[in-house]
């Protein structure tokens, strides 16, 4: 009998940790919105400018801090994206818009040390070619399950390639709206 109240004594308490461990925090569960983002957005190979007939299948590595969180136990976080054009492009089908959506991951680097991980996909706005729509799913890490978007504008320079004067390199990025991540 005594060796039975132990066993039952011993499994509960090795049980506790693994109830702990699994379960994820309400504050988690509900999501984070972070007011605002920025960032680098790198294109490689560069985009050929207005007027060339070339086509490329570019890359796109983008990296930005989120700043000023709210819910889900953050405050910030690095941002880093990857994203692979659907279809061959350059300045002029990105000004016009004709694209297409583009695929990738974005891992967000939390001021907690955890990490989400999320399937994003970039899609530009059918009004304005500066500004689109970056959203996808959670698939690992803290906030896993939850949705994610965040609107951004996206601005050229000469130093990164304007399409007029150069191939496009790489552009800036602010949010235009928080980043959400929500049920």
């Amino acid at each position: 009998m005594r060796k039975t109240i132990l066993s039952v004594v011993s499994a509960a308490a090795l049980a506790v940790p693994l109830v702990a461990f699994g379960a994820t925090p309400a504050s988690a569960a509900a999501g984070t919105k972070c007011t605002t983002t920025t960032g680098k957005a790198t294109f490689n190979p560069a985009l050929p400018k207005i007027g060339s007939t070339k086509k490329v299948l570019s890359t796109i590595t983008s990296t930005g801090p989120t700043k000023n969180c709210t819910g889900g136990g953050v405050k910030s976080g690095a941002v880093n994206g990857k994203f692979k054009f659907s279809k061959p492009g350059n300045c002029q089908t990105l000004a016009q818009g004709s694209g297409g959506a583009s695929n990738g991951t974005v891992t967000i680097k939390w001021n907690t040390g955890k990490t989400s991980t999320i399937a994003s996909t970039i899609k530009q706005s059918a009004n304005d070619a500066t500004k689109a729509t970056v959203s996808g799913k959670v698939t690992a890490g803290l906030f896993k399950g939850l949705k994610s978007s965040v609107p951004v504008q996206f601005t050229l320079s000469q130093a990164g390639g304007d399409c007029v004067h150069g191939d496009l390199h790489y552009v800036t990025f602010k949010s235009t709206g928080p980043l959400t991540i929500h049920p």
